[in-house]
Parts: structure tokens; C-alpha cells; sequence
């Protein structure tokens, strides 16, 4: 490919402070970015003016009590709109705001929610529900003093007074009852209130020392919708006692066993042979390795479910012998992942207690009662550690999560007939997982490379088996599930590589991940699309090792003789965009020797999507790379223009703009640490695809911190005149006159 680069001349400008916020009506909403006032129908909903105390109380009007007190608008790096009260006088002074609602704007709901975030920092903030006809009357919901939160003067727990408190109030008049949730956990649950009233006035208050500052932010106030509970309708009870029921009944294994003699029989031979090598080989036995997440014990745990697998399909005891001193020999491991970060509650112990579920569920009326007794007792013990959260716990769009949760639930549909603790394991990955599919963008891309994806997809896929079957939780319908597959096809070269290389990836290879496309197929409500799929999944299980062949996802819901059509035969376009993530791809061709193609990433960070609803907390960004606007180019079997593989948090490791040395956010350090980078929004703004000629803008100019470089707009122009030429024109300038280097 030729590759023509043109820069246009430098043009400088003052600085000027911009407040960049999405202007779009959110219903609901106190107020919007930028204080703007939002509306709901022809009636204005609110104002978020502030006026003293001597103000009219109006329906929908904000009033405030601010003696001492100024209130200013600053960006919090997410949405920029948090409210800053400070006190610049020499005694402690009250801020209040209050709303007032009518019932009849709820449509006649008495049960509502309001939620907001706070931060203290040290100073006293409370929030009071006054009640307006009927027997009236007040509710004192919560105030945060110092490290510790009440309500109506009862301690209820203990918080943080750096950090961001996410707070949810639920008054439920209709049972005379409210729940307080804070970080999503609740804290208390009790009377409330009475259910006559014709409307309420909800205050915020903050009691702030001289000199110091509080904070509020995201201030809602919505009707109330109860939380469907998980366990009202589910299926638990029809499996009680039944073993195996972990993913495979015994009918499921028994159209295995016939799959294995007919057309599965060739790859058969090869499960034998993994199988017979691992009981040769024999369990590892504990050793100290530099990493502390001890990540080789993840093989460990894999290989009891494979050895338990094909002793559920051969009958032959040295495979249930093998599987359980592999069992054996992990519980004498002192633990699985080792030091107050791993321990117990990370990937080895997620990749274990699948292991361990899937042998005591699989081989349960084969195994002795001291057999099922270990493996129960060591389950329960770190099911009930890692349920409980570690350092990914919001990392919801992250594979560690997705590990975890996925782990605890097995887990949990093992034991629950037995361990009534089991209901908390599984409350957990539920609760993970829906906020997981809340986040994840609708488009299937993946922040975290191909790698990652496939990795965390196939926890991601017992979670999705498992809910749905047990407890009839089926995410089946989100665009995730359903167009995931596509960035799988986009993100490999015609011979089945990881050939577009976006984050973390380390250099290795290998085509499991068609045992996951091949899950996922099944999941697919276009048939159109799974026909197309299909065709990808058939081509690259053809250039897969007999080793990866032989993989039980694989013989469970791979189909040989389903229905494919080839790419160029369903006019699939060679043109791909994922919206959420920025990510583009334009080629020639899907399949043969002669295919070209152009990628590159100009997105938020982890998506549009979570940038909208992001709280103050990384969803997981830590493998993303400071690559916006990067191009990566593939042809005729080599990549021409790669990419760095792993840790490549610096920008100049990239294809990308420099300015002075310095690069875009998160670059030399995990984007968790750069959370500025959050809230910008670099972006595709034009795509046109003519003649063999595709012309695309990208507009990068969010991604770098204005104030430290001076960048004022970074666009740069891709035209990719098929099959050879890629010309790029980078528009950029400065806000102020700088040396630059040569």
C-alpha cells in the first residue's frame, strides 16, 4: 500500500473554556449538562436556578438557602454538571435546594425514587422528604455526618468521605415503606411516611465548614419500579436433586456419545488423546510464581472439567480417577491466586470453581461421599469469598468480572439444593451481570481486543446458559449477543489471525474462539445473519489444529450441516462501523489471498454507552491503548502497518499525533488512572463508500488535554481508494503560539 501523509499548516487561537454537553431532553432529570433546563411535554420541568430564602416556592422550581454559600457549576471529567457548594466565609454555613412535586406528575404514583451521587468530603449532608396534604408530615431519609450515614438519627453504616457516594432512596408509600441503597448496596430498609399526600418537596442540604467544599451530582426523581426478584419465577425447584444439570443433562450427553460415533468421530479420537496426555501428565503440584494471580492454575481448573467431560462421555474410570486428583491436588493449594488482591476472588478462582462444579455436578452419583463432601465443602468456602467483590467489582464490561460472576453462579446452580448460602453467589452474578448488559454497548464490539473478547466471552457464555436456564434471565435480544459475532469476523484476516490488533493482545494464536461463535449462533434471531456466520464459523473450524477441535462447546453446539452463504454471496458489506466504540473497517474482500484492508479506532474510551452513564468508577479500561486515530493495515497476508501488542499505553506506540511529546489521555498508565480520558468523545463524524473510493473523518481532538498540549483540533482524513492506495490528511491547530519540535 502506498501511504501518503499531508499535514496542514498550524493556525493558533486564545484559549477559550468550553463546557461540552449533550443538549438532548432527558425526562426525568432535575437538570441537565450544563444546567440547562429540560422539559417534559409543553410544562417545564425544572429550573435549576438558585434563589435565597425568600424566594416563592412554585411547583418545579429549585430554591435554595445559601447564607455565605456560592454554588458553581465545574465539569467532574463525566458529564460536567456537578454541583460545587462552597463555603468561603468563617463559620460553617447550610445550603439547602428543594424540589416540589406534584403526585399527579407521577401519574399518580405515590411510590417514587430519588437517586443522586454526593461526595462529603468530611462535611455534613443530608436529604429530607417533606410530605404536602393528607396528614402531611416529613421523612428524614438519610444524612451523612463524618464516616457514617443515618436515618432519622439511627446509624445505619459506614462510608467514605473521599470518594463519591452513589445514593438511591426508595419511598414506597403504597407499602408505607423505604429502602436506601448506597454503591448499589442496600442499607437499610424500613416504615416510612404515610399515603395520603398530594405532593412532596424533596430537599438537599449541605452543612459546609469554612473554607471547604461539597459536592452533588445526578440528581434524579422517578417513579418507583420494584426490582423483579430473580428467584420469584425460575426453575430451581425442577432441578432439585437432579444430577447433571451443570449445562448438560444426561439426555445432552447422550446426544453427545452419539455425535462422537458418527459425525464428530474423526475429532473425536483427538479429545482421547488431550485426555490421555493430561493422566499421564498428572496435576501440577503448588508452586510460587512471580505473579501473584498464579494464572497457571487456570489450566489446572480446566482440566478437571475436561477430564470430568470425557468421563461423562467414555465411562472409562482413569478419566474420573485423573479428574479427581486433579481435584485433590488443587484443594491442597494453599489458595487459588495468592496476596489481598487474588486471593480467592480473581480468574484461577473462577476458572476453579467451574472446574470443581462441573466434576461434582457431572460425576455425582460416581463420586464416593468423601469425594462430593471435599469438593461441596471447598466450593461453598470460595464461592462465598468471591461473591463478595475484589478490585473488579464495577468493572462491568471487563473479563475479570465476567470470570468471576460467571464462576460464582455455576457455582451456585450446583450447590443450591444443598447450601442454602448458594442464593447469595447467585444474587451476585446476577446483580454483576445486569449492569454488565446495562453498559455494554449494542454494537458486539469489545474494548479489550479480539484476545480479551474471546477470553471473557466464554465465561460470558456459562453466565448466559446457566441464567436462562435456571432462573429464565435471557439476554438473548441485546445487540451485544446479537452482533458480537460481527466484530469477531472484522478483527480476523482471511487466514483466521488476529490480523486488526486494538488493546491488549500478546502475540499468541490460536482459533478457540470459533467454539464460542458457534454458541453464540444458536443465540441468533436474524437467520440471514446466521447463515453468514455460520460460513465464517465452517471456514475457520477448517483451519483449526485438532487440538482446538477438541473442545465440548464445540461438540455440543457446533452443526456441521447447518445452512452457510459466503460473504460475497449475501452482499455482506465490506464496510463495518461499530457506533459505540468508534471502531471502522473498510477491505476489499472477506475471503482470499488477495484481501486489503484499512482499520482504525476513533471512539470514547469505553464507549459511548457507558460514557453516558458512568458514575465516578473505571468500568474497566485497563487494557485499552492510547490508539485513537491509528491506522492498521492488512494485505495480501501480512500487516503492513501493525500494531504494539501489549501494555501500549503510549501514544507514540502508535500511528497517531504527538504534540510536543505529549499524547492522548491514559498514555503511559492504565486508563483507570487517567479518568479525564473518560468523558472525551473523539468520534467517526463522515463515512462514504463510492466507486471503490472510502472517505471517512475522524475527529481525535477530545482524546488530548487542551490545557498540556495546546491542541485545539486534531481531524484527520482517511481516503482509501481500493485496492493499494490509503491517503491520510491530518488537519490540526493550536489555541496558542508554541515551539514545536522538528
Amino acid at each position: 500500500l502506498s501511504l501518503i501523509i499531508i499535514l496542514s499548516l498550524l493556525m493558533t487561537s486564545p484559549i477559550l473554556p468550553v463546557f461540552a454537553g449533550d443538549t438532548d431532553v432527558v425526562e426525568g432529570k432535575f437538570w441537565g449538562d450544563n444546567f440547562e433546563s429540560y422539559s417534559v411535554g409543553e410544562k417545564p420541568y425544572a429550573y435549576p436556578d438558585f434563589y435565597n430564602s425568600s424566594a416563592q416556592k412554585r411547583p418545579d422550581d429549585w430554591t435554595g438557602v445559601a447564607d455565605g454559600i456560592t454554588v458553581q457549576k465545574e465539569s467532574d471529567y463525566i458529564d460536567n454538571k456537578l454541583v460545587r457548594v462552597s463555603n468561603s466565609g468563617d463559620a460553617t454555613s447550610t445550603f439547602s435546594m428543594s424540589k416540589y412535586t406534584e403526585v399527579d406528575e407521577l401519574g399518580g404514583n405515590r411510590d417514587f425514587t430519588v437517586s443522586f451521587r454526593t461526595r462529603t468530603d468530611n462535611n455534613d449532608v443530608y436529604v429530607r422528604f417533606l410530605q404536602y396534604g393528607g396528614e402531611g408530615g416529613s421523612i428524614d431519609a438519610i444524612s451523612i455526618k463524618g464516616g457514617a450515614a443515618y436515618t432519622g438519627g439511627t446509624y445505619i453504616t459506614d462510608v467514605e468521605t473521599d470518594k463519591w457516594l452513589n445514593v438511591r432512596i426508595n419511598i414506597i408509600l403504597s407499602q408505607l415503606k423505604m429502602e436506601i441503597f448506597i454503591d448499589d448496596e442496600m442499607v437499610y430498609y424500613g416504615n416510612a411516611g404515610n399515603d395520603d399526600a398530594g405532593g412532596y418537596s424533596v430537599s438537599f442540604n449541605s452543612s459546609v465548614a469554612p473554607g471547604a467544599s461539597a459536592y452533588w451530582d445526578d440528581f434524579m426523581f422517578v417513579n418507583y419500579t420494584a426490582q423483579t426478584d430473580a428467584y420469584v419465577e425460575n426453575n430451581l425447584e425442577t432441578y432439585m436433586g437432579v444430577h447433571p444439570r451443570l449445562f448438560y443433562e444426561e439426555k445432552d450427553f447422550e446426544q453427545m456419545r452419539q455425535k462422537t460415533q458418527n459425525e464428530f468421530s474423526d475429532e473425536f479420537e483427538h479429545f482421547i488423546s488431550k485426555a490421555d496426555e493430561l493422566c499421564e501428565r498428572g496435576p501440577l503440584e503448588y508452586w510460587v510464581d512471580s505473579n501473584t494471580e498464579e494464572l497457571w492454575m487456570r489450566d489446572e481448573a480446566d482440566n478437571i472439567r475436561y477430564l470430568s467431560f470425557i468421563y461423562k462421555l467414555t465411562g472409562n474410570p482413569k478419566y474420573k480417577q485423573a479428574a479427581t486428583d486433579f481435584v485433590n491436588m488443587a484443594i491442597s493449594y494453599p489458595s487459588w491466586g495468592r496476596g489481598d488482591v487474588f486471593c480467592n476472588k480473581d480468574l484461577s478462582c473462577a476458572h476453579m470453581l467451574v472446574g470443581f462444579s462441573c466434576y461434582y455436578d457431572w460425576l455425582y452419583h460416581d463420586l464416593t461421599a468423601d469425594e462430593r463432601y471435599a469438593a461441596r465443602n471447598i466450593i461453598a468456602e470460595r464461592a462465598a469469598i468471591i461473591s463478595r467483590g475484589a478490585w473488579w467489582s464495577k468493572s462491568y464490561i471487563q473479563n475479570h468480572l465476567w470470570n468471576a460472576a460467571s464462576g460464582c453462579l455455576t457455582a451456585a446452580v450446583a450447590l443450591y439444593d444443598e447450601i442454602p448460602q448458594a442464593q447469595k453467589w447467585a444474587d451476585a452474578a446476577h446483580n454483576w451481570y445486569k449492569k454488565t448488559f446495562y453498559y455494554l454497548g449494542e454494537d458486539g464490539a469489545n474494548h479489550e481486543s479480539l484476545m480479551y473478547w474471546n477470553y471473557g466471552l466464554s465465561f460470558m457464555n456459562y453466565y448466559l446458559r446457566l441464567a436462562n436456564k435456571f432462573y429464565n434471565i435471557d439476554y438473548t435480544d441485546h445487540g451485544y449477543i446479537q452482533n458480537t459475532s460481527k466484530y469477531a469476523h472484522c478483527m480476523m484476516d482471511p487466514n483466521g489471525f488476529y490480523s486488526v490488533r486494538f488493546a491488549d493482545y500478546n502475540g499468541t494464536f490460536d482459533l478457540s474462539y470459533i467454539a464460542e461463535l458457534a454458541y453464540l449462533n444458536t443465540l441468533c434471531t436474524d437467520e440471514h445473519q446466521k447463515k453468514i456466520n455460520q460460513w465464517f464459523i465452517n471456514k475457520y473450524y477448517n483451519m483449526a489444529s485438532d487440538e482446538q477441535k477438541a473442545e465440548e462447546i464445540l461438540l455440543a453446539y457446533y452443526d456441521k450441516n447447518a445452512e452457510s452463504i459466503s460473504p460475497q454471496d449475501a452482499n455482506y458489506s465490506n464496510e463495518t462501523f461499530f457506533d459505540d466504540l468508534g471502531l471502522f473497517f473498510t477491505r476489499t474482500a472477506w475471503d482470499g489471498e488477495d484481501v486489503s484492508f484499512v482499520a482504525y479506532r476513533c471512539g470514547p474510551t469505553v464507549g459511548k454507552k457507558l460514557q453516558i452513564g458512568i458514575t465516578g468508577f473505571d468500568p474497566g479500561s485497563d487494557h485499552v491503548h492510547s490508539d485513537v486515530n491509528s491506522p492498521q493495515i492488512y494485505t495480501r497476508g501480512e500487516n503492513i502497518l501493525d500494531e504494539s501488542q501489549y501494555y501500549g499505553f503510549l501514544t507514540a506506540s502508535h500511528n497517531t499525533l504527538l504534540v510536543n511529546n505529549i499524547g492522548q489521555y491514559g498514555e503511559g498508565e492504565f486508563f483507570s488512572e487517567a479518568p479525564k480520558g473518560y468523558d472525551a468523545n473523539p468520534q467517526i463524524v463522515k463515512i462514504t463508500s463510492d466507486d471503490g473510493i472510502v472517505y471517512s473523518v475522524a475527529d481525535a481532538t477530545e482524546i488530548y488535554d487542551a490545557e498540556r498540549t495546546g491542541l485545539k483540533k486534531f481531524v484527520r482524513h482517511f481516503i482509501y481508494i481500493k485496492p493499494d492506495i490509503l491517503i491520510m490528511v491530518d488537519a490540526f491547530s493550536l489555541l496558542f503560539r508554541m515551539p514545536l519540535p522538528a
